[in-house]
């Protein structure tokens, strides 16, 4: 009877046991299940987020692009040089008596020579026919062919900052022949003094509203690219300005002839501070 007893007490030990042990399995075989799916699905997830991104960024490179051109091409001009010399200080001498002719009067330095410029003209076309129309006089001059480099910002940027960079950078070109086309009109006289001053000042807020478009737009950023440009827009502006402040005692047309000149310096200024 004893036997039975502890034969039916084995048993029913070895039967709770199996039963739990059952249970236990069949609950780790779930869990495990459970782990192996939430995996699967992790994993797919992952995989979907980077093809995503990827996906994104190559959408992304299509519109933005670190060695962008803002100005589409480079901008040639051609200047006529009637005085040239390695001496500063006689260049100094037929500066003044140019300025006294209505000639911009701009020293120019290239290739080691100091060169005095009666103007700047957009095509060579131009500087060829003022260059002929000098040696009928009996001035000798020379046509010098001044670039104006495109400037690369190496910087990612949405199209819409890259709208706003562009119409930034271009002011100096555009200022360049606002000022020349007005030049020619003065000389011509199709517009006075005071319809010259009128049109410098819309130039000068024209100017303006773009260079605060771009301070605000990019006022939160530190590319130094960016910096630059916000501190060559605001010189833009400061010659354009003291064109304003001059009156007829001046040759108003040898100013406005320096004044351009003036911007043209300034762009390449601009561009040897970013190369």
């Amino acid at each position: 009877m004893q036997i039975k007893i502890y034969y039916s007490m084995k048993k029913n030990r070895y039967d709770a046991y199996s039963n739990y042990y059952y249970k236990y399995s069949k609950k780790k075989k779930i869990k495990s299940k459970l782990l192996s799916i939430f995996f699967v699905l992790f994993s797919l997830a992952v995989v979907i987020f980077f093809s995503i991104s990827f996906s994104n960024f190559l959408n992304i490179s299509k519109i933005v692009n670190t060695n962008t051109n803002f100005i589409n091409n480079n901008k040639t001009l051609y200047a006529l040089s009637l005085y040239q010399s390695t001496n500063l200080e006689t260049c100094q001498n037929y500066k003044e008596e140019l300025i006294k002719q209505g000639g911009a009067g701009y020293i120019y330095f290239d290739n080691n020579v100091y060169n005095v410029l009666s103007s700047v003209y957009p095509s060579l076309k131009e500087a060829n026919s003022v260059k002929a129309n000098l040696e009928q006089s009996g001035v000798s001059s020379s046509v010098l062919k001044i670039e104006l480099p495109v400037i690369n910002f190496k910087i990612n940027l949405t199209t819409k900052s890259r709208e706003i960079l562009n119409e930034g950078i271009s002011l100096f070109y555009n200022n360049y022949l606002k000022l020349y086309n007005l030049s020619n009109e003065y000389d011509k006289s199709s517009i006075d003094f005071i319809s010259l001053k009128t049109q410098v000042n819309n130039l000068y807020e024209s100017n303006k509203n773009i260079i605060e478009n771009y301070n605000n737009y990019f006022n939160t950023s530190s590319n130094i690219y960016i910096l630059y440009l916000k501190i060559y827009l605001n010189k833009l502006n400061v010659i354009i300005k003291n064109f304003q402040t001059l009156d007829e005692s001046v040759n108003v047309s040898s100013k406005i002839k320096e004044t351009y000149c003036n911007v043209l310096s300034l762009y390449k200024n601009l561009y040897n501070e970013m190369i």
